[in-house]
Formats: C-alpha cells, structure tokens, sequence
C-alpha cells in the first residue's frame, strides 16, 4: 500500500512512501484514500509528504480527490512536511490556499480546533 496509516483518538496519521508522487503512483493513492474512508480510523487525516521526492500534476490532483472525499464526511486533510518545490509547485498551480499545510503534527492540530 502507498500509505502507511497509524491512528490517534483524533486523527490518522500517514505516510507517503519514499519516491516521486506521479502519475505511477496517483492512481494507488486515490484508492488508498478510498480504503482509509472504509477503515474505522478517525476521518481527520495528516499526511506526512517529507519522503516524497517529487510531486507533479497527478499527484497534486490525486491529494486533491483526497482532500474532496475527506470533506465529505466533516473530515480535514492536513499535508506535513512538504518540500520548498512542493510549495512552490502549489503557488505557481494557483493551488496555496487550496491545502491545508503544516511543518508538524502538532502544528497541524491546529486545524482540527478551528
């Protein structure tokens, strides 16, 4: 599986495996967070992307299908850990406002609470 998922009372917490976030792995992605909605875990879902080498189209829209379903069921999708090229991947897609994104798991609490 492309995620490795562990759970707190609150929230899931998983990661990435290690390598590029492309079109080779989007469509594993988009099926991992079908299987977590059907998983007993908490909804709330942060997603460490610090292994994650690269990340191109595919791979933003398959965190996008994510972020969708999450919301869905009340449910947020907190990113942590992502690269300066992430980030400026996301700013120079118009897509920065579009992810929640955090530095840590206890920054990314934060967004539970608002």
């Amino acid at each position: 599986m492309l995620l490795e998922i562990s759970k707190t009372n609150w929230y899931s917490e998983a990661r990435l495996q290690a390598g590029p976030l492309d079109a080779t792995k989007a469509s594993e992605l988009k099926a991992s967070f079908v299987s977590f909605l059907q998983s007993d875990a908490p909804k709330n879902l942060f997603l460490h992307l610090d292994q994650c080498q690269h990340c191109d189209i595919n791979g933003i829209s398959a965190l996008h299908f994510g972020q969708r379903l999450l919301e869905q069921v009340q449910a947020k999708l907190v990113l942590i850990g992502a690269s300066e090229n992430f980030k400026n991947f996301l700013a120079i897609s118009q897509l920065s406002d579009t992810f929640l994104l955090a530095n840590n798991p206890e920054e990314a609490q934060h967004y539970l609470k608002s």
